[in-house]
């Protein structure tokens, strides 16, 4: 009996044992196992946000084009100073919602971008304006102007034409048309003045200048307006490894800071000290321009900028709780931005001759490279193991 009651005795302790055991070895395992997928988690919500983000951005790009493309039309048939001014706007918020995609689809990684279209054909500086049209230099050259050379303007002689001889000699993208809306900058204080008399019908130039006015605004429309997020890609985003997701998210960003906001907007025309390499040199736009990039950047760090009772979880947020110490700084560099944008005291073309506001330009781009700076470094973090 004594035996039996020290085997069952034994038995029992061993049974309590393994149980105890197999329960904290359980439980250590999900302890481990959630801190490696809490962040795969918090990424699953960066990937809906974004591809609510990105499919808006695409919207807005869109119907801001279809209404240069109808403003331009209708300005087309009847240039009066309403309709004048209606596409000189049209151009700009178009202009602004096409800076609002560029982060999403300037992205490099092993994801496909459902948008990827011609970026030198949509955006280029600087461009020949002589080899358009009548310039203070040259009254009588251009395209619009030798109607020996170019008898005709005719929608399908554009893509042809378009670096024929240099590669400056543009005739597509949004500095031609912003050209041709607000014409050559030679007034300092301001962007070119082009007025709505240099396209009514009372001559054979101002009919061919209407006519190329509104194919450059045509090419641009017809090469975009199918664009969409497909399904397809949204399902590649939501099977994507985080660490993947987040280098291809951040990549986007990083890449416009770096090549669009920094170099083109504001170093190249920085360092060569001629206008003719400021993005927005005919309207006179550059310093609105940089304002409004501060705007975008920011809301593709946090949509709900714009939406305070949004619910959504954005990049924003996750590297607030992965890294406080870069999401504060960011936040910081962007709240700066716009304050030392504001500070400039001169349009962009004289800013960049000025011994006063040469520094507060330089500043704007350091601004900037920073920023791209601190999310390079957190997509680089391995908050994943």
């Amino acid at each position: 009996m004594n035996v039996i009651f020290v085997c069952n005795l034994s038995i029992n302790m061993i049974k309590f044992f393994l149980s105890t055991t197999i329960f904290l070895v359980v439980i250590s395992g999900c302890q481990k196992h959630n801190e490696d997928t809490r962040w795969t988690y918090q990424v699953s919500k960066v990937k809906h946000s974004y591809i609510a983000q990105f499919s808006l951005a695409n919207v807005n790009f869109r119907n801001s084009a279809k209404s240069l493309f109808n403003g331009i039309s209708s300005f087309s048939l009847v240039p009066s100073d309403y309709n004048f001014g209606v596409v000189k706007n049209a151009w700009f918020n178009n202009w602004c919602d096409y800076q609002g995609l560029l982060p999403y689809i300037l992205t490099d990684g092993s994801l496909s971008n459902p948008i990827s279209p011609d970026h030198n054909l949509m955006s280029w500086v600087p461009i020949n304006i002589e080899y358009i049209d009548s310039t203070q230099a040259i009254p009588s050259g251009g395209i619009i102007m030798d109607t020996v050379t170019y008898p005709y303007v005719a929608f399908n002689l554009f893509n042809s034409w378009n670096e024929n001889g240099d590669i400056n000699n543009r005739v597509l993208g949004y500095q031609v048309l912003e050209f041709m809306l607000f014409g050559e900058d030679n007034n300092v204080n301001s962007g070119g003045s082009r007025t709505k008399y240099d396209f009514l019908s009372w001559s054979k130039i101002n009919d061919r200048r209407r006519l190329f006015t509104k194919y450059v605004s045509d090419h641009l429309y017809y090469a975009n307006i199918n664009s969409s997020v497909s399904s397809s890609f949204q399902n590649e985003v939501l099977a994507a490894d985080p660490d993947v997701f987040i280098k291809f998210l951040c990549s986007g960003l990083t890449t416009y800071l770096d090549d669009e906001c920094v170099e083109k907007g504001i170093m190249i025309a920085y360092n060569s000290q001629d206008e003719k390499y400021e993005t927005n040199r005919f309207s006179d736009f550059t310093l609105e321009d940089l304002k409004n990039r501060v705007v975008l950047i920011r809301d593709f760090l946090d949509g709900s900028v714009g939406y305070p009772n949004s619910e959504s979880y954005f990049l924003m947020d996750f590297i607030e709780e992965v890294d406080p110490s870069i999401s504060s700084e960011v936040r910081s560099q962007l709240n700066s931005l716009t304050t030392k944008i504001e500070n400039v005291n001169l349009p962009f073309d004289q800013a960049i001759l000025s011994s006063s506001e040469r520094p507060k330009i330089l500043e704007i781009g350091n601004s900037f490279t920073r920023i791209s700076e601190l999310l390079k470094q957190f997509s680089n973090e391995t908050w994943t193991h």
